[in-house]
Formats: C-alpha cells, sequence, structure tokens
C-alpha cells in the first residue's frame, strides 16, 4: 500500500506559477500539492512502492532567502555566473515489513538534507538554462518519534531546462550520488542482531550510491500546475555493491505531481531568476 503523508509543515513546491518575465512577482503565495511517487524503495531496492503525499506549499521571493523552483536556499553570494547558497533535501520512507530484503529490521524513515551548495551557470534566460549544482547536505532520519543524524550526502549535478511553450517546460538532469559512512550505513548495513540465513552481517563504507538520469515535463497555468518526471538510475560499482541489501543494478522511477496556488500577496518581491 502506497505511504499516506498528511504534512502540516511547508514544502517548497517545485512548479511554480508562470509569469510574464517583465512583472515584478508576488513576495509570496500559498498552495496544496499532492505528490505521487513509484519508486525503489532505496537505492538498488529491487522491490518497489508507491507514496503519496498531501502538503501544503510555499513560495517566498526575499532578497536572500527564497522558496521557490529550487528549493529553500538562504543565498550568500551571487555573481553573474556563480551562487553560494544554502539548499535542502528530503527521501521518502520505506516500511521493512513491506520489504523482503529489510524483513525484521528497522524501517527507513525520512531523512531531511541541509547544507552550502555552490551553483555554476554556463547559461540562463528566458528560454533555457544550463546549471551545474554542487550541493553538500547534512542529513538527519526521522519517522517523528525518533531522530537519528546520519552522516552527508553529496550529489554534483548538471540540470538542463527548456521552455516549449508559455506554459510547458522540460527539464533534464543528470546527478551522481556520493555518501558519507554514517549515509551508506543507514541503508546498507546489517547488525548482527538482524542476520538471517539469508542475510549476513555486512558493514557499510562511504563513497559511491549511484547515478541518475531524469526527465521531467510540467504544466504551469495561473493557479494550477502539474508534472510529471521520469528516471532512470544507475548502482553499479555502488561503495556497498557487497551489502545483501543491494539487490539490483538499475532502476527506474516515475514522479506525478498536482499544485494549486489560491493565495497570492499584494506585496512584491524579487523576479525570477532566469526560467520562472
Amino acid at each position: 500500500m502506497p505511504h499516506i503523508i498528511l504534512s502540516f509543515l511547508f514544502i517548497i513546491t517545485l512548479i511554480p506559477k508562470v509569469h510574464s518575465a517583465s512583472k515584478t512577482l508576488p513576495l509570496y503565495e500559498l498552495g496544496a500539492a499532492s505528490v505521487t511517487v513509484y519508486s525503489a524503495d532505496y537505492p538498488a531496492s529491487d522491490e518497489m512502492s508507491g507514496r503519496q503525499v498531501f502538503a501544503p506549499t510555499l513560495i517566498y521571493r526575499g532578497d536572500n532567502l527564497r522558496q521557490d523552483r529550487r528549493g529553500t536556499r538562504a543565498r550568500f553570494f551571487k555573481s553573474e555566473d556563480w551562487t553560494v547558497d544554502i539548499g535542502t533535501g528530503i527521501s521518502l520512507p520505506t516500511n521493512s515489513e513491506e520489504n523482503k530484503a529489510r524483513e525484521g529490521m528497522d524501517d527507513l524513515g525520512f531523512i531531511f538534507e541541509m547544507g552550502p551548495r555552490l551553483i555554476y551557470t554556463f547559461f540562463e534566460n528566458q528560454e533555457r538554462s544550463l546549471l551545474f549544482l554542487l550541493p553538500y547536505r547534512f542529513a538527519i532520519a526521522t519517522d517523528f518519534s525518533f531522530t537519528k543524524e546520519v552522516g552527508t550526502r553529496f550529489n554534483p549535478e548538471i540540470e538542463y531546462t527548456q521552455v516549449l511553450s508559455n506554459r510547458f517546460r522540460m527539464r533534464i538532469g543528470i546527478e551522481t550520488n556520493f555518501g558519507s559512512e554514517a549515509y551508506n550505513d543507514y541503508i546498507y548495513e546489517v547488525d548482527r542482531k538482524y542476520v538471517t540465513p539469508e542475510r549476513e552481517a555486512y558493514n557499510a563504507d562511504g563513497g559511491y550510491i549511484g547515478s541518475s538520469l531524469t526527465a521531467a515535463f510540467i504544466y504551469r497555468g495561473r493557479k494550477l500546475s502539474a508534472f510529471m518526471g521520469l528516471s532512470y538510475n544507475r548502482y553499479d560499482r555502488s561503495a556497498n555493491e557487497e551489502s545483501p541489501l543491494y539487490k539490483i543494478n538499475e532502476g527506474t522511477g516515475i514522479a506525478i505531481g498536482f499544485n494549486y496556488f489560491f493565495y497570492s500577496s499584494d506585496a512584491t518581491g524579487e523576479k525570477a531568476e532566469g526560467i520562472d
């Protein structure tokens, strides 16, 4: 069964409203989103699950603190080509009782990430953009009854965005993932208490997790936005291929989401950066 998550925290929408480049944008906008994801339970798992998330959404366009299509950012430095800011990320949970490889082990909780990010802009205008993103994030795992530090993740990415029409965009990304030893322990380590005849003990190593190619098609209306995203993931040559929890070398995923904005502030903020 898909995980149904009711969140009272604001999440950052990936599909903001379309605006004319010549107009100043509202300082903040409020909405509600529904996102359905069907993907591997964790990197290199051979079992897939559906997860559905409902949550409020917020876009905020301050001078230095921004929440928009690139996530939550406290911007410290910006030049014509370089930006330094703070970025965030989230990974959805896995119920171990619904995954054969992890049966009897602790569930994997939400993983929330935050840390500095360096962005290099090859080019960016109202029609297309090409960016190189270099985020380094500190991670905590939680199921809201416990909280645990799980190290750091480093995931350099190249992102290309193309405007197809006034309301449609396409985004393609290539990302490589690395985890610290603590991060990879959380996913791939098997303590002795979880050893079974089919699952031996394993001490995970820090290092390469996998790479992914993603494509997203985005519709942006005045109030309603929608997207569909596809991903192809490769895990071979992972630092933890020997883990009994490592099951496959490649996998795919799909995500579909809708967002409706029901309020825009009268106060205005900065214009969107590049493609809005």
